[in-house]
């Protein structure tokens, strides 16, 4: 399903209102919203690589732009503990240890590690990210929609309901 097919579903549910016509994106982007807060599912999981640098005081990476939600974090393919920002601030005030980074914690926009790099170290995140805005030309789709229109199209007319 494309974008322009998801709009004239909508607009067949809802009995071909013409006074709807123009609120229809605007149901589909508020649905889309909802959809990509909650929605975790094999077409919307990613992974970002990078590398720590040795010497640098390497101590967090930014989230992507389109990330929602960490499911995994590896350095040099080992898995992370994650932990609350609290115990990272209690490590980090108590140790400031240098070696491979062992845990991190999300602050904010960004993943914090504790134990500053030493090394280079390949750094995998696996994450859950969004699709969201990415709907504006007829023919525009993305994984979700396809893979799952009926998410789409329910979000949508849940939105037109009131």
């Amino acid at each position: 399903m494309n974008y322009l097919e998801l709009q004239n579903n909508i607009k067949a549910y809802l009995y071909g209102r013409k006074d709807l016509d123009l609120i229809v994106p605007t149901f589909i982007e508020l649905a889309e919203s909802k959809i990509y807060r909650e929605l975790r599912a094999p077409e919307n999981e990613t992974i970002f690589a990078t590398q720590s640098q040795p010497g640098e005081a390497f101590d967090f990476i930014a989230q992507p732009a389109d990330f929602l939600e960490v499911k995994m974090l590896t350095i040099n393919g080992k898995p992370l503990e994650r932990v609350s920002e609290r115990e990272m601030a209690g490590k980090r005030a108590t140790d400031d240890a240098v070696g491979e980074p062992s845990v991190f914690a999300r602050v904010l926009n960004d993943l914090r590690f504790w134990r500053l790099s030493d090394s280079n170290y390949e750094i995998e995140l696996y994450y859950w990210r969004t699709f969201e805005g990415s709907l504006v030309a007829g023919t525009d789709t993305n994984a979700i929609l396809t893979a799952y229109p009926d998410i789409y199209l329910f979000g949508a007319l849940k939105e037109a309901m009131p």
